[in-house]
């Protein structure tokens, strides 16, 4: 997909740290830890992993190896589901996650926002928004909400993923 801009030439910067990936090894004994002390007691769990704080194992149980969790596409009865219970009245994305079987409150709300949501424009972006992007990004750096706050119906997502897009 090209960039309708012609400000292309801008490197990507980080500030932040890279990640420290979890390893096979650690994944295995995060999994034997958690069925050993169940999900109760991360402290526990986390001096089993030895190398990952509390915190960080409760995450990466939940949010990446729970046997019940899904990965990949949504089917269409998970969609007309979250959609149905968004519809009844808005309630916290953990709640709405634990009546869609196997889906966490993360991927509920992205799925929401970043999909399902009928104010967010889905349509190709225009030359005028390629510019906005590029132009305020160069302004006052990767603040993602602030730009797409100009943008009625795009997300921070769609608008970072198009200014990453407009710099390959």
């Amino acid at each position: 997909m090209q960039c309708n801009a012609a400000a292309a030439g801008v490197k990507l910067a980080s500030s932040r740290a890279p990640a420290q990936r979890w390893s096979p090894e650690e994944d295995g004994r995060l999994t034997r830890a958690v069925e050993t002390f169940d999900e109760k007691n991360w402290r526990r769990i986390s001096a089993v992993v030895g190398t990952k704080k509390a915190v960080q194992c409760m995450q990466r149980w939940r949010r990446s190896l729970r046997p019940d969790l899904k990965k990949g596409r949504w089917t269409h009865e998970e969609d007309a589901l979250l959609i149905e219970l968004i519809t009844q009245g808005r309630k916290t994305w953990p709640e709405l996650s634990n009546r869609i079987t196997g889906r966490s409150a993360k991927q509920c709300r992205e799925r929401w926002t970043h999909h399902l949501d009928p104010a967010v424009n889905k349509d190709v972006f225009a030359p005028e928004e390629d510019w906005l992007i590029i132009s305020t990004q160069a302004a006052v750096g990767n603040r993602w909400s602030h730009i797409a706050a100009m943008l009625p119906g795009r997300t921070e997502n769609a608008v970072k993923v198009r200014w990453k897009t407009c710099h390959r």
